[in-house]
């Protein structure tokens, strides 16, 4: 073990490396690039769906393993939580798009917007996918109708 950490460096090091690799593997960089170029609200949240759908599908052993681990080592957990405010920031700016596009559906806040995404988006495909039989393709469809429809205007 101390051959692994002289060559990578301490523990939060090592998962940190692992989370990198995870990012790639799910394409994140094609996602947030694709994010970056769209202006139709639709296909944002779309690529949010596609993005939680990959992370599971590519890197569902990595994400469980992190996640049980981060119950017994701070480093894991710290990593998990960085992971986690990066998802929000990615999140916040789809949402603060949507409403500059003024697809938001009327009435519905900045806060809660930013909350139904989070909360249908983080860590929910997999409960889908192996609690209810769901494939990957049913989760992607569902989470991004009902997201589309919770969240912009019927005309977006």
């Amino acid at each position: 073990m101390q051959t692994i950490y002289d060559s990578v460096g301490p523990k939060k090091a090592i998962v940190l490396a692992i989370m990198d690799v995870l990012e790639v593997e799910a394409g994140v960089p094609e996602i947030m690039a694709e994010l970056q170029e769209t202006n139709d609200p639709r296909t944002m949240i779309a690529l949010q769906g596609r993005l939680q759908r990959q992370f599971y599908e590519r890197g569902g052993d990595i994400l469980k393993m992190l996640i049980t681990g981060a119950a017994q080592e701070p480093a894991i957990a710290a990593t998990l939580s960085e992971g986690r405010r990066r998802n929000r920031i990615t999140m916040a700016r789809i949402i603060e798009r949507i409403h500059e596009m003024g697809a938001l559906r009327s009435g519905l806040s900045l806060n809660r917007a930013r909350g139904t995404l989070d909360v249908l988006t983080w860590m929910t495909c997999a409960e889908y996918v192996e609690e209810y039989g769901w494939s990957y393709d049913e989760f992607e469809e569902w989470v991004t109708d009902d997201l589309c429809r919770l969240l912009l205007q019927e005309s977006a």
